[in-house]
């Protein structure tokens, strides 16, 4: 896939002008630089463009958060150069630039630029661009300098993981965060959670591998595989709005009766979760870890992007849901996808209270999965979801305000 801004170099412009590029006026001292993988060439490009950088999340690339920060400005510009073999070359030596130029190369103006100060060295490696904790011994190795380093994922003394900027762990939002979940294992529960943000890969993780029973967040799973490999619903589009929003029982295990279990697995383990296993005591439910739910509704929401039949249908299904601590609360501002799911501890010695989905936030799009052993109970749901929407807008740049107030009013 060809990415160009919208700035193109010419061999003219290097020839009859020394600086070549203007570059984007920035109001901030610094910009991030931002990495996305290609999803099948596996390409590292780079970019400071937040616009370009969210369109080719959404075209496929896989965030990867910030790889370094640049200064605003200064007088070493880093140029950005594309290939007709579809590679990208970054460069600051503006002889290098033209000669690439000359061999054939496409230059596609200033990516960003170099720290004037030398602070951190990038190198160029066989993996891409990478700072360097060390200067090279040899200096030709050295392709710019960066101002500081990037996003860092760590694991925090209490198995909280965090993909995010340096010391984020320590914010008041994060600090929340940990709070909440100390409460739920006060209680005598355990949980499991999953935060991601779409456009960065920036996100928050616990408990995300341990298998969990989805209880009834299962079904919109499962209506997502119909719309996806059907099309459409057809004549169970009933069936379908009232497992989804009603999250009716009955209308769910009808659907069985026109889609088979085995399509069913078989979308699971193409769309994030190979690991989901069926309760032998709770047929057509799912044993499923939060870090696979979010897997999936990641790929709901890929999909949804292709604007494929059926998306919207399902889009507008998500978006009503009743029942739903997600939404009861974070619908008060944003759009949110969201799917319930709740069980009472009984004989079959299970009990869940979830919720999950995608929120449309004020900073990007977001998959949450929250999953609890409490026994059909959401009350303690809106605290840890609220938040987690606050440390997502610390993370991304949006509102951390608390939304608990404005519900409670409204309830």
């Amino acid at each position: 896939m060809r990415v160009r801004s919208n700035i193109v170099m010419t061999v003219a412009a290097v020839a009859l002008t020394g600086l070549l590029f203007p570059g984007a006026a920035w109001a901030q001292d610094t910009q991030d630089v931002w990495g996305l993988a290609h999803p099948t060439s596996g390409e590292l490009l780079y970019t400071a463009d937040e616009a370009e950088r969210d369109a080719l999340v959404e075209s496929g690339w896989e965030a990867r958060g910030v790889a370094w920060a640049a200064p605003a400005d200064s007088d070493e510009p880093v140029y950005r150069l594309f290939s007709d073999e579809g590679t990208h070359l970054y460069t600051a030596d503006p002889i290098e630039c033209l000669q690439l130029m000359i061999g054939g190369w496409t230059g596609e103006g200033i990516c960003w630029y170099s720290d004037e100060g030398k602070a951190l060295p990038v190198i160029r490696t066989d993996r891409g661009y990478e700072i360097s904790s060390t200067i090279p011994g040899d200096s030709t190795e050295i392709a710019w300098y960066a101002l500081s380093g990037g996003d860092v994922t760590l694991e925090t003394a209490d198995g909280i993981t965090v993909t995010g900027p340096a010391g984020f762990s320590e914010t008041e939002e994060f600090q929340r965060v940990e709070d909440e979940i100390e409460k739920v294992h006060q209680d005598g529960h355990d949980l499991g959670i999953v935060l991601l943000d779409l456009h960065t890969g920036r996100g928050i993780s616990y408990g995300a591998s341990e298998q969990r029973y989805s209880a009834s967040t299962a079904k919109a799973l499962f209506c997502a595989m119909i719309y996806e490999r059907h099309g459409t619903a057809g004549g169970n589009a009933r069936l379908v709005e009232g497992a989804v929003v009603d999250s009716s029982n009955e209308d769910y295990f009808a659907l069985f009766h026109h889609y088979s279990e085995e399509e069913f697995f078989d979308w699971l383990a193409t769309s994030g979760a190979p690991n989901a296993t069926e309760p032998a005591q709770a047929e057509h439910y799912l044993w499923i870890s939060a870090a696979e739910t979010a897997e999936c509704w990641e790929h709901i929401w890929r999909w949804w992007l292709t604007g494929a039949e059926g998306a919207d249908e399902l889009a507008g299904l998500l978006g009503r849901t009743r029942h739903s601590a997600m939404g009861g609360l974070l619908r008060q501002r944003y759009d949110a996808w969201c799917k319930p799911g709740w069980y009472e501890e009984d004989w079959l010695n299970i009990a869940a209270t979830n919720d999950v989905g995608v929120v449309f936030s004020d900073c990007g799009p977001y998959v949450l999965v929250v999953m609890t052993d409490y026994g059909s109970d959401f009350e303690p749901l809106f605290p840890i979801i609220d938040a987690l929407n606050a440390c997502h807008g610390a993370l991304c740049g949006g509102s951390t305000e608390s939304l608990l107030t404005g519900y409670e009013e409204r309830s």
